[in-house]
């Protein structure tokens, strides 16, 4: 293979990495279980990994640098090969920057309401009301019961053993709704 074909390959295979990132994006899931708080939900985000805009933009550039050098200029493949490996020294960590910037702030700007995190859970109600206190429910949060204080959305008395689904948390209560209801609407 000669040295424009290799360097046109790179840049080819940066483009097909690009591509990839774009679609991909750069968070993934941990290896390890989150934290999880008192009521069951995942807290942070995921990991996020660069290793792959940095793979792109080493190969985009090298490969463009030297294939420019090879096929319009009068060096040998070994000397633009020397150019194409400093341009991916020098461009890498940059691109790699950049994309770590536009990667945190898309991710706090994308941050979930952590009041919704378990909408759409069922729960089984486990104590109804009392005069002054709140009914209790249970349902099952990544791999963890969890018993909560309960009121329904549309102020319905709860009764013990009832199923009922989760619509949202707020200031450690949870809201709710009776399963028929919810059922009816689907």
């Amino acid at each position: 293979m000669n040295a424009t074909a290799g360097f046109a390959a790179a840049f080819l295979l940066g483009v097909a990495t690009g591509v990839y990132v774009i679609v991909r994006g750069v968070e993934r899931p941990r290896r390890t279980t989150a934290p999880v708080d008192d009521f069951g939900r995942e807290s942070g985000i995921g990991k996020l990994s660069f290793r792959a805009p940095f793979v792109a933009a080493s190969l985009l550039s090298a490969g463009l640098v030297g294939y420019l050098l090879v096929r319009f200029g009068s060096l040998s493949g070994w000397h633009a090969g020397l150019w194409a490996v400093a341009s991916a020294a020098v461009v890498s960590p940059i691109a790699a920057r950049f994309v770590r910037r536009w990667a945190f702030q898309a991710a706090m700007d994308d941050a979930p309401d952590p009041r919704y995190a378990l909408q759409g859970h069922i729960a089984t109600v486990v104590e109804a009301p009392s005069e002054h206190e709140l009914a209790r429910v249970a349902y099952t949060a990544n791999g963890r019961r969890v018993v909560a204080a309960a009121l329904s959305v549309d102020r319905s008395p709860l009764s013990p053993g009832a199923e009922v689904v989760i619509d949202r948390l707020e200031d450690a209560v949870v809201y709710v709704e009776a399963w028929d209801r919810v059922e009816e609407r689907l």
